[in-house]
Formats: C-alpha cells, sequence, structure tokens
C-alpha cells in the first residue's frame, strides 16, 4: 500500500518529465522529404507541400518521384495518421486532399514510377545531374505493373521518410487508391510490415533511418472501436467495386488511429 502510494505521488512528476523529454513537430512545416518539397498553407490553413519535376523525391532504388503532401492546419497537433492515395492507370498524382487534412490526416499521393514526372514524360527522363543517378529514370524508372517489389515498396519508402521526420506515426498507415492504385492497395495489405526485395525474398518494413515499427493497420495492435471514416468520393466507371478498393484501407487506418 505504501509503495501503491509513493507511486501515485510520483506519477504526474514522471509525467511532465516525458512530456518536456518528447520534442514537439512545429506547427507549421516549412517543408517535407528533408527539404526537398517546399510547403504554403491553404486558405483554411491546410498545408500543401506540392511536388514538380525539380523537386523530385530519390525512392529506394534512386528513381525520382513526383509527390505531394498534404497536411492538417498548423493549429491541430502531430505526428499524424497517414493515408496514402494512389491514381489510376495513365493519370498522375492527386492535388489537395483538404477534407482528409481537415479530419487530422496527413495524405500523401505521389505520381506511380513511370507515370507523368516520375519519369514517364520526356523532360522527366532527360538526365539530371542533381539526382544521386542522373539516369535513373531511363535505367529502371519504367512502369512494373503494380509489382509488389517495385510500386509497392515505393510506397513504403515515401511513407518512411515521412515518419523519419516525425510528421506521421509509424505504426497509423493506410492506402487507398482507385483502379490501378487499389489494386496497389491490396497488395501493401498482404505485405503488411514487411518488404518485398527484387529476388522476392521479405525482410521486415522498416524506415530509410531504421524505425522498426512501421507497421499497415491490416496488422491491428488492439480491438479499440474504428474512429470516423473520412469521406470518400468514388470516380467514373467501376464505381461500387471501385468504392471498396479505395475505402478498405482508410477504413482501417481510422481504426488504427484511434490507438
Amino acid at each position: 500500500m505504501q509503495n501503491s502510494h509513493r507511486l501515485a505521488r510520483t506519477w504526474p512528476a514522471l509525467l511532465g518529465v516525458l512530456l518536456l523529454a518528447s520534442p514537439a513537430r512545429p506547427a507549421t512545416v516549412a517543408s517535407v522529404f528533408n527539404g526537398k518539397v517546399p510547403c504554403i498553407a491553404e486558405p483554411n490553413g491546410v498545408q500543401f507541400c506540392a511536388g514538380t519535376l525539380a523537386t523530385r523525391v530519390e525512392t529506394w532504388d534512386d528513381v525520382p518521384l513526383d509527390a505531394n503532401v498534404t497536411i492538417p492546419p498548423a493549429a491541430m497537433d502531430g505526428p499524424f495518421p497517414l493515408i496514402v492515395d494512389l491514381h489510376g492507370w495513365g493519370i498522375g498524382k492527386t492535388q489537395t486532399p483538404e477534407d482528409q487534412a481537415m479530419d487530422g490526416y496527413v495524405v500523401l499521393s505521389y505520381s506511380a514510377r513511370g507515370f507523368h514526372f516520375s519519369c514517364g514524360f520526356a523532360a522527366a527522363q532527360v538526365p539530371d545531374p542533381t539526382l544521386t543517378n542522373p539516369t535513373a529514370c531511363t535505367d529502371r524508372g519504367w512502369i512494373r505493373l503494380a509489382d509488389a517489389r517495385y510500386e509497392a515498396r515505393d510506397t513504403q519508402y515515401l511513407a518512411g521518410l515521412l515518419a523519419d521526420e516525425g510528421l506521421v506515426i509509424p505504426d497509423k498507415i493506410g492506402v487507398t487508391g482507385a483502379s490501378y492504385g487499389g489494386g496497389q492497395s491490396m497488395i501493401l495489405a498482404a505485405l503488411k510490415d514487411r518488404v518485398m526485395l527484387p529476388d522476392g525474398t521479405f525482410t521486415p518494413w522498416k524506415s530509410p533511418d531504421g524505425l522498426d515499427n512501421m507497421r499497415s493497420p491490416w496488422r491491428p495492435a488492439s480491438t479499440r472501436r474504428p474512429a470516423p471514416i473520412p469521406s470518400t468520393t468514388s470516380r467514373a466507371g467501376g464505381r461500387a467495386s471501385r468504392r471498396a478498393s479505395r475505402t478498405t484501407a482508410i477504413r482501417r487506418c481510422a481504426r488504427s488511429s484511434t490507438r
């Protein structure tokens, strides 16, 4: 009983030390991906980091990818759960998903390898001396048809970069997509917290800086009730099936965000 009273007296002080020792993420985000992609605040406070040909982010095998990141308003405290929004065949990254950001989610959208500025357009295939491998696009930046060893790993790598920056919560990551992107979301669901290497073997999913608690929400850590699901809009063509593929991952991300 005496030990219990002592613990009750010391716990508030210990909690205060832990809070002071945990650095808070700055409310305003100037850039993402190690300063590569600058961010600006929209009129409603949502912070939008728009990638361009000049600000492509190199993935795990040096292929440059054109990525957008949308971040909740500065008034909201991070880090945040992450939604990755994958595009359909023949198109590219989405623009500003403000609804999800206002709900407290970071949203990552990027053009898959071989599409648009991710080595798809002719301008993107010109050797770029600012890259680790200036000819990465022509060497290996082609479409792999939603290959778990390449496209899925790109998603895992970019999500890991955001986790390393302290912007997103490593074990609260969900994926959604339409058509081509919806198929990739199911591949990522099957991978769970594993990465498939080019030789077909598996390794634990870790961030580029070595965070080892990267986890997609398909491997739940608790049984708490889900949070409200962010609103989604199905796209034309195959509406019912696309709605299912787009919302499955977000539903699980929302469930994970309540932990």
